[in-house]
């Protein structure tokens, strides 16, 4: 089986693990604020057909799990939604139990449809509706799949860590990805999807405007969608939890490698117990490439005074002398970490590090 990887950062493209890889370097820019940009009226979502209630952020597909995912959108009105789903040729049915609301203030009402017992590389269709009292409207359809993990299949994953305030570069690294010959069937980010974590400007102009470039055109009327694997990193707390970015752990099979993604600025028994029993399992060992992914890396690098003498030194230090160890043991491959705004890789007692 090949490992192809697209890697990225805020920065730089580059050769990461000797694998097939974009190699260019941008340069880092920042944007102005651009405060409740990117609405989204789509179709009959006007305020015209449902009383202001406007798509302020279009849907995003975050995978969570091997067969899940957490469809986050957000409004700027408080009414429900419900969800109208295809699996692949089937007739489309409608859901309104998975789904859920988050009232961050007034106008910002995050909305989240969670998927489960999904299949892989099956194509799902879904279109976001409005529900009595107000007109039925539907938004544009969007479909998505989630990669095979066969050992025998061939699959692209896209990796970018630390995009923050650079979304200039975010942006261009995403349009890149996307007009490569080898479009991504999972986008993986390393965590510091925005800079301040409660600014919900930043969310907007600095996360959900860029990620609507991670698509393309499936037909006339229906956009296709890349799902996107978040390792939630220092910088997203508060609002990450609703979207996208909230602390979590998740492990899945992407053609015949294994993914793992650790809460890596806090530890919690919670986490241990849970990556105990995943480095034991079938799915880890039957592996043919065994990855993990953490914001924070087992070895920091100094790079601000105030941070480090405040105890950053020592964040990474759970990683690398606890959950390191014993992913080593069994067989891990790769680690990649992102948090310093650098690119290094190397090689200790065979774990690539990145």
């Amino acid at each position: 089986m090949k490992l192809r990887v697209l890697v990225g950062t805020a920065l730089i493209l580059n050769v990461v693990l000797n694998l097939f890889v974009f190699n260019f370097l941008l340069p880092a820019h920042d944007i102005p604020y651009a405060p409740d940009a990117g609405y989204a009226k789509i179709e009959n979502f006007g305020e015209d057909k449902v009383g202001g209630c406007i798509l302020r952020k279009e849907p995003v597909v975050f995978v969570e799990g091997a067969y899940s995912v957490d469809i986050i959108w957000e409004s700027t009105c408080s009414e429900h939604h419900s969800l109208r789903i295809w699996k692949g040729n089937s007739p489309p049915v409608t859901d309104t139990h998975s789904l859920s609301r988050h009232p961050i203030n007034p106008r910002h009402i995050a909305h989240d449809a969670y998927l489960g017992g999904l299949e892989r590389g099956v194509t799902y269709t879904y279109q976001i509706e409005t529900l009595p009292p107000l007109s039925v409207a539907r938004s544009q359809k969007y479909c998505f799949s989630l990669p095979f993990d066969g050992v025998d299949e061939s699959v692209e994953v896209a990796l970018v860590s630390d995009s923050q305030s650079g979304v200039i570069v975010f942006r261009e690294l995403l349009t890149s990805i996307m007009a490569s010959p080898m479009v991504p069937s999972l986008l993986l980010h390393g965590g510091d999807v925005v800079q301040t974590g409660s600014n919900l400007e930043e969310w907007q102009t600095y996360w959900f405007s860029p990620l609507k470039l991670l698509s393309l055109a499936e037909n006339e009327d229906t956009i296709r969608q890349i799902p996107i694997l978040v390792t939630p990193g220092n910088h997203d707390a508060i609002y990450g939890e609703h979207y996208g970015a909230e602390v979590k752990w998740e492990a899945m099979s992407v053609g015949g490698a294994r993914y793992v993604s650790l809460e890596s600025w806090k530890d919690s028994e919670f986490q241990w117990r849970w990556f105990k029993k995943e480095v034991a399992s079938a799915a880890w060992k039957k592996a043919s490439f065994r990855i993990l992914l953490v914001h924070i890396p087992p070895y920091i690098e100094y790079w601000k005074k105030t941070a480090w003498r405040n105890g950053e030194h020592s964040w990474g230090d759970f990683i690398r002398d606890k959950y390191l160890p014993l992913a080593a043991e069994n067989g891990l491959d790769i680690i990649v970490g992102g948090h310093s705004h650098l690119y290094q890789r190397g090689q200790r007692d065979g774990v690539m590090y990145a």
